[in-house]
């Protein structure tokens, strides 16, 4: 069942958890800093419980594929700590981003570098999760990371290979379709989606809904993200490739600025949902 969320332009947990609530979603993100504690995350976690409400993803982007073993050793840290804060607040994943090869910008989470591509980059990304997941809590929590062309996860096949190098039951992937889209994906973006939806199944923890549109340049292109039903993506194709996955998919709405935004994008979900013949839900 393919499950509506959002991640949701709030300021606080309250704030999120209401307007969720008035959207009707089945689940949304939530912010927890590494030194909340466990007693104060699962405090957390019951608001949007009570509310009914799922937590689909806690940020913990981090540099997993960096050069420098120290800055790895301390991303697996943050990842196991993040994903015991996770446990305690009830959360189905914790996310992160693939890091890049960049050895002067190890600290960061994101850069663009040649080695971005090397099997090294993907081999470091997946010993970073082992560690991260070597000792999980007693919960569903999964940690993700997302794909997208600028990182090691830059293709089907490398997330695929990612799923297979770490081979835990912990691990598995954020597929964001627009952060895959280039030239050679863009243009019959249906069928590729469908293969990624496919091939990568059960892997696949959470979606990014968002949407993208080429906008040719004098001599290059640019490919723009734009809210949903504005762009080239196509949600036919990929909601009928969700519709297939087992269990409860959550799709999550993001980089939306307002409330309204966001109810824009999940109107827009649910009349392609209806034309292609898919259900689509929010809150039970």
């Amino acid at each position: 069942m393919i499950r509506l969320c959002a991640a949701l332009p709030a300021r606080s947990a309250d704030e999120a958890v209401a307007m969720a609530s008035r959207l009707r979603l089945w689940g949304t993100d939530a912010h927890l800093p590494l030194d909340v504690g466990e007693e104060a995350a699962a405090a957390i976690g019951r608001r949007y419980r009570d509310a009914g409400l799922r937590i689909v993803q806690l940020s913990c982007y981090r540099n997993v594929s960096s050069p420098v073993t120290e800055v790895r050793a301390r991303a697996a840290r943050d990842l196991a700590a993040m994903l015991r804060l996770g446990a305690a607040a009830g959360a189905l994943h914790v996310v992160t981003g693939a890091g890049h090869r960049d050895p002067d910008r190890s600290g960061d989470p994101f850069a663009a570098h040649p080695d971005n591509y090397s099997d090294e980059a993907l081999e470091a990304l997946a010993q970073t999760c082992r560690d991260a997941v070597a000792a999980p809590p007693d919960a569903a929590v999964r940690l993700l990371v997302e794909t997208w062309v600028m990182t090691p996860l830059h293709s089907l096949l490398r997330a695929a290979e990612a799923v297979r190098r770490v081979a835990s039951p912990r691990f598995g992937i954020l597929f964001d379709p627009v952060n895959l889209m280039n030239l050679d994906t863009y243009f019959d973006n249906g069928s590729f989606l469908a293969r990624c939806v496919q091939q990568l199944g059960p892997a696949i923890g959470l979606v990014h809904a968002k949407d993208t549109l080429l906008h040719p340049e004098r001599f290059t292109y640019q490919l723009a993200e734009e809210p949903i039903g504005q762009g080239a993506l196509d949600y036919g194709a990929l909601l009928t490739a969700l519709s297939a996955l087992p269990g409860d998919v959550p799709l999550c709405v993001e980089h939306v600025e307002s409330e309204a935004a966001v109810a824009r994008a999940l109107a827009h979900l649910r009349a392609v949902a209806a034309r292609v013949g898919v259900e689509v839900r929010g809150a039970d």
